[in-house]
């Protein structure tokens, strides 16, 4: 019957006036920045957008890219869309990136995420005690230190002092 496109065609044929079947085209449709397709039978072609770029033309970055050609990570994102092979963008994760012990961020353009550790916490993931916390869950002090991590509102630990715990005459300890 030749009336309707066949797959990977657009167009309506047996339209007042007819619009005749024309192939896909990623360039055309798709801003050369996806595959441009359809079903037989189809009057127009969808995209399917490459890394990075979202929209029916392929025509917006998607959510954690940016740049010209949405090859950069945004802030709060990480990865590296152009290393071969590409590393997507993904969101920074408190819980995968700093182990739910800090708050997880990046600038724009960042391969990784850097973590603001939870008070009483150090290491590039959060990972362990900082100087003068101790215990499974750095929420105690550490020989030597004073403090009340746990308290309302928390008192960080912070070195015995012998001048100021002692008044001078003797050697503080915990």
């Amino acid at each position: 019957n030749c009336d309707t496109c066949a797959a990977n065609f657009m167009g309506n044929p047996t339209a007042a006036p007819a619009v005749p079947c024309t192939a896909c085209d990623d360039d055309a449709d798709c801003n050369g920045k996806g595959t441009a397709s359809s079903r037989a039978g189809s009057s127009s072609c969808t995209c399917d957008c490459d890394a990075g770029w979202q929209g029916a033309a392929c025509d917006a970055c998607a959510p954690g890219y940016e740049g010209a050609n949405c090859d950069t990570c945004a802030a709060d994102f990480k990865g590296n869309p152009t290393a071969a092979p590409a590393v997507p963008c993904t969101a920074c994760d408190d819980a995968a990136d700093c182990n739910g012990k800090g708050s997880a961020s990046s600038t724009a353009g960042s391969s990784s995420c850097k973590c603001d550790c939870d008070a009483g916490r150090q290491g590039a993931t959060c990972d362990s005690c900082a100087a003068g916390y101790d215990g499974a869950n750095c929420d105690i002090c550490a020989a030597n230190f004073k403090g009340n991590p746990t308290a309302a509102p928390a008192v960080p630990c912070t070195a015995c002092d012998d001048a100021a715990d002692c008044n001078g005459k003797g050697n503080s300890t915990s």
